[in-house]
């Protein structure tokens, strides 16, 4: 029926229909139905129009392509259009298409987990909107805020900002949004550990949308339900739930969607003992997320991996695995998952016979749900308490049985020494060897995980966290001399089509060239780390306007001479630059980064392969 939809508008749609507002959201309404049909006729009509030199009805394709791209989490493609059509949308002078972009532009935010800016974003498309009195919009971009905010833990503010925007939509009988509210309203009770508001609310979403038409939202609300019956420990409501959600899914060819009940159906199988099914559930899921670059997704997947792994033994691998998440459950900033974290890495350390550790997580976790509790006026404290005081006195007594234990090998191996005093000197050499090998075994392995704790792992290259403690020290140092300071967020231009094209191996070989590049090519007081994909952060520090322009091309120039394995040399390897320098209102550096992160979007709007510095 939607390809006869589509014959019909093409056929005896003309220039009157392409200007009329229902054209457009008839076409737009599709997408829950069937996106990838939808991206097939918004690319057919961007081209027609660019051919027809008609902007207008060009930018309209390509908000209804963006929508249907972020629908189906072609998330790269979405952010290329969105760039370009906010870029190009305000000489033609329509708030509403700009309102479109902008709306577009903060899902894709949020689908990336990155809820910061997810509030940053919304807040100032919330102004734009109040000033050209859009009711609907203002409603979207309260709702898209409250979003941030909830899933940065100010559920107090997320909750002002649902009910007003569900005021509006009350008031305008916008029935889309409403349901879309009333999920984020049983979001926040889920936060607060009341599931069962929560699960009302959810079900009660469901009746303001029709299921047959709107497969994408029926399969979201079915996800939430399954996950809370989850946290209800009612393991077969939540099954079926979510094998509802995943048939849809199915349907959709929504891999995004396919994955996340992937995720909730390993944490079903892990809390029944079958981890070999949830480690199958998370293969499944883990990959995806991290092409599609859900941070929040991927540090969720992979402390899932590190219990499952920890649950079948490898209690070393384990223990190593959350360890390196530690920084990532930080950023995450939700008490849930820190808590989880912790309990799991207090077992980590228990199975491992590191006792002190151990005991030491448990107490860090007790005092974590305390503060919890406190911040969200729970009741349940003193349940979980006890339940945590009874872990950690057990742990106490198993740690004072381990050690009777020790005490009574101590003494026995103080009478064999004993009963060992005529052995030849020969034999004590031999043996002190034996522990010097050991002990330089034991430094050398640690001096090893501490490397790879601050390395990535596939260039050899400082990752995420350490460039950005590196970065920290040079900006508080910048600060207090009043020197010059410079940072720079670089992405390698088209990578997708490298690996889609080449192979991910060649892939991995780009980004190893880079690398190397850059080592060669930046100032001896310079630091550059991959923090993520395909992207760097450069620090320069006492780096001029001049410097910055400098090392972009020498960077430029010797990139383009390495021959890089698996990449022909007619495809040439290219990236975007964005940098911006230290400001006197800089409080951090992240203040310096979303400068920089801003300009190299910049960069990749105006043709890629170039340098773009933020204003000062």
């Amino acid at each position: 029926m939607l390809s006869t939809l589509f014959i019909s508008l093409h056929s005896h749609a003309n220039d009157e229909d392409y200007q009329s507002k229902e054209y457009w959201q008839t076409l737009a309404d599709r997408i829950k139905e069937d996106p990838n049909l939808v991206i097939e006729k918004a690319l057919s009509l961007q081209q027609k129009f660019t051919q027809e030199h008609q902007s207008y009805n060009e930018l309209q394709a390509m908000a209804v392509l963006s929508s249907a791209l972020v629908a189906t989490s072609q998330f790269d493609h979405a952010e290329t259009v969105i760039n370009e059509g906010l870029a190009r949308v305000d000489k033609e002078g329509s708030s509403m298409l700009k309102m479109r972009f902008l709306r577009e532009q903060i899902l894709l935010t949020h689908e990336r987990g990155q809820w910061q800016q997810v509030i940053i974003l919304s807040s100032h498309a919330l102004v734009l909107a109040e000033q050209e009195n859009m009711p609907q919009m203002i409603a979207h971009f309260l709702h898209n805020r409250s979003r941030g905010l909830r899933a940065s833990s100010q559920n107090q503010q997320a909750l002002a900002d649902m009910l007003a925007a569900y005021q509006i939509a009350k008031a305008h009988d916008m029935r889309l949004i409403l349901a879309e509210i009333v999920n984020s309203i049983a979001l926040v009770h889920q936060n607060l550990g009341q599931f069962d508001e929560a699960i009302h609310y959810f079900k009660e979403a469901l009746t303001f949308i029709d299921s047959d038409k709107d497969k994408f939202g029926t399969s979201i609300l079915l996800y939430n339900i399954g996950t809370l019956y989850i946290h209800k420990q009612d393991l077969a409501q939540a099954k079926e739930y979510l094998q509802q959600s995943l048939a849809l899914s199915l349907t959709l060819n929504d891999e995004i969607g396919i994955a996340y009940v992937h995720s909730q159906l390993a944490t079903i199988a892990y809390n029944t003992g079958d981890y070999q099914r949830a480690l199958n559930h998370i293969e499944q899921s883990l990959p995806v997320f991290e092409q599609a670059k859900i941070y929040q997704s991927i540090t969720l997947g992979k402390l899932n991996l590190a219990k499952v792994t920890l649950a079948q033994g490898d209690h070393q691998t384990a223990l190593n695995m959350l360890l390196a998440l530690e920084n990532d459950i930080a950023n995450l900033n939700n008490d849930t998952h820190s808590k989880g974290y912790l309990l799991a890495l207090a077992r980590s350390y228990q199975k491992s016979r590191l006792f002190q550790q151990a005991s030491e997580q448990y107490e860090a976790a007790i005092a974590h749900i305390e503060q919890t509790a406190s911040k969200n006026n729970k009741e349940s404290l003193q349940k979980i308490q006890t339940q945590m005081n009874i872990q950690h006195e057990q742990q106490k007594t198993e740690l004072l049985k381990k050690e009777n234990e020790l005490q009574k090998q101590r003494i026995a191996q103080q009478d064999l020494r004993q009963k060992l005093v005529y052995l030849v000197a020969s034999t004590v050499v031999a043996l002190i060897l034996v522990i010097l090998v050991i002990l330089f075994q034991q430094i050398r392995s640690r001096r090893k995980f501490i490397r790879l704790a601050l390395s990535d792992e596939l260039t050899g290259a400082p990752n995420r966290r350490n460039i950005r403690e590196k970065g920290a020290v040079m900006f508080s140092q910048a600060k207090t001399n009043a020197t010059e300071l410079a940072v720079a967020v670089i992405d390698l231009d088209n990578f997708k089509t490298i690996n889609d094209n080449f192979g991910h191996e060649a892939g991995d070989n780009v980004l190893k060239a880079f690398y190397q590049s850059c080592k060669q090519s930046i100032r001896a007081s310079d630091n550059i780390g991959r923090i993520g994909g395909e992207e760097w952060l450069l620090i320069m520090p006492a780096a001029s306007e001049q410097n910055i322009t400098d090392a972009f091309k020498r960077i430029r120039q010797t990139l383009s001479q390495q021959q890089i394995a698996g990449v022909p040399s007619t495809h040439p390897v290219t990236f975007s630059m964005g940098a911006a320098a230290i400001k006197p209102d800089d409080k951090k550096l992240d203040d310096m980064i979303r400068r920089a992160d801003s300009a190299v979007y910049k960069a990749k709007a105006q043709g890629r392969d170039q340098l773009t510095l933020a204003a000062i």
